[in-house]
């Protein structure tokens, strides 16, 4: 359950870790703040659909596969998120990481239904969800202040480490 928790932090989180690095991505990107503001957007948009495909994928191919193919997707679309030259690569790959970042909430909540017994799982989903909502702060929180000591490009390589680190514990 730990563990589970701490990749939703790190899955969840990437949608709010670009919010504090809007302003250091116009920058480099020489855009306005209003335009690197659709990093966030896209992810959105991604991640929402996502969902649709992620909860019949699991049932399909099964919880763990989908759980651990997925995160080791957004893994390396994470990093890459760091290496974009501008705006336009960097909303399509945030888009894609929204898209596989989406496989790991409905998974890891059928994980939980199939593999926990019923008087622990709903606490179990509270820790889950908890998480989830943690992460609107962490997220951006720890963002800031990689982004601080090093540059706005460590952080999807500082998430990717964390989230592949997270995703071996499993």
């Amino acid at each position: 359950m730990p563990i589970l928790c701490v990749i939703g932090v790190l899955v969840v989180g990437q949608l709010y870790t670009v919010l504090p690095l809007l302003d250091l991505f116009a920058e480099a990107w020489s855009t306005t703040t209003t335009t690197a503001g659709w990093v966030v957007t896209s992810f959105g948009i991604g991640y929402a659909t996502g969902f649709l495909f992620s909860g019949p994928l699991a049932d399909r191919l099964g919880r763990r596969r989908v759980l651990v193919t997925g995160l080791a997707i957004t893994a390396v679309v994470t990093a890459s998120v760091a290496a974009a030259p501008g705006p336009a690569v960097a909303f399509a790959l945030r888009a894609l990481q929204g898209l596989t970042a989406a496989t790991f909430a409905p998974a890891a909540f059928a994980y939980l239904a199939e593999h926990l017994p019923p008087e622990r799982r709903t606490t179990a989903m509270t820790w889950l969800t908890s998480s989830f909502l943690a992460a609107g702060v962490l997220g951006q929180v720890l963002a800031q202040f990689i982004s601080d000591l090093t540059s706005w490009r460590v952080v999807g390589v500082a998430s990717r480490r964390a989230s592949t680190t997270a995703r071996a514990g499993s």
